[in-house]
């Protein structure tokens, strides 16, 4: 568990409000959490973080389609799950 300073929480969602992240295709929390906080939890905490590489390629070779389920147990940041939406998103367009 990270404990944070309930004034340092707010000061930090008061800066990135200002934020719209939902227009990048980017996993932003994701490239976030693995910059920010990666190099301090990789591996102690038994988080592992598969890279961007790897996830785009495995979409690839599972060419997910509308309709399908897609599952991801493993989820952490949600980088699978993600990707997958974009890669269906863009199909469909």
């Amino acid at each position: 568990m990270i404990k944070i300073r309930r004034e340092s929480f707010l000061a930090i969602v008061e800066k990135l409000q200002v934020y719209n992240l939902s227009k990048t295709s980017d996993d932003v929390k994701g490239i976030a959490f693995e910059k920010f906080l990666g190099t301090t939890f990789r591996g102690e905490l038994g988080q592992f973080f598969t890279p961007r590489s790897v996830v785009e390629f495995m979409t690839e070779i599972l060419d997910p389609q509308e309709g399908e389920r897609i599952c991801d147990p493993c989820s952490g940041s949600g980088g699978f799950l993600i990707n997958a939406f974009e890669y269906i998103r863009e199909s469909i367009r």
